[in-house]
């Protein structure tokens, strides 16, 4: 992640809470916040301190499926905050909230073993305009792997955060940053799941591997292996038969 993708999460973050603060006449930036009248630094001291209450980063978790392309986003008034919820699926089979316009479910389906997301067209839309529903089966094993990979890339960007806040903004503030961003998008504590499923064993692909699509999981009864000898008989019985 490049420094300006860092910069634009860090700015949405810190000036989205900190317009909490302003009053309704204060203008508004290119992304439609409030700008407070304080200096960057005073932001970023609003939204770092320990006493700040919830923190919400607009966005959330993108399923992807790499061999049709078909991406489901979330919907209006979904925040990254909450992605822990989508441990509901795989536990207890409930959807987690992923926003409307489009709105957006991840349902377990224990009969194909898999968790089917869906996302719907957006009903603000012109008809024409209107994009197909969207359906992604993600297999029910993997959704802890892919859990597991969301918190390790959290983890990752909580580092990335704080030395941009540092360059940009100051060096002593950008730990209660981090810490913040740490504590309101629940990124540290492990992810829990039932008894009889370790984390643990599951294993990772290499790191020279990451970027190569894994195979797709066919579900379904398996097929039966062609045996040539078994083939040859059938072959020539019909044969016989067909002489007679």
């Amino acid at each position: 992640m490049g420094s300006d993708e860092v910069g634009a999460i860090a700015h949405l973050f810190v000036t989205y809470n900190a317009s909490r603060f302003c009053q309704p006449d204060t203008p508004c930036d290119e992304w439609g916040l409030r700008l407070a009248p304080l200096s960057a630094r005073e932001r970023v001291a609003l939204v770092a301190a320990p006493g700040a209450d919830r923190l919400v980063l607009p966005g959330g978790l993108r399923a992807s499926d790499p061999f049709t392309g078909d991406e489901a986003t979330p919907g209006c008034c979904c925040g990254l905050e909450g992605w822990r919820a989508w441990l509901k699926a795989y536990t207890a089979g409930e959807s987690p909230w992923l926003g409307h316009d489009p709105w957006m479910s991840a349902e377990r389906q224990l009969g194909e073993g898999i968790v089917r997301v869906r996302s719907g067209p957006d009903y603000n839309l012109p008809t024409r305009r209107r994009p197909r529903e969207r359906r992604i089966d993600i297999p029910l094993c993997d959704l802890p792997v892919l859990l597991e990979g969301v918190r390790r890339d959290l983890l990752a960007f909580r580092h990335l955060l704080a030395r941009w806040v540092a360059q940009v903004v100051g060096g002593d503030i950008a730990p209660a940053l981090a810490d913040s961003f740490d504590r309101h998008m629940d990124v540290s504590a492990p992810l829990l799941w039932p008894d009889h499923f370790h984390i643990a064993a599951v294993p990772f692909p290499p790191t020279q591997d990451r970027d190569r699509p894994l195979p797709r999981r066919r579900i379904g009864a398996p097929r039966r292996r062609w045996n040539k000898e078994e083939h040859d008989e059938t072959s020539h019985g019909r044969g016989r038969r067909d002489r007679r």
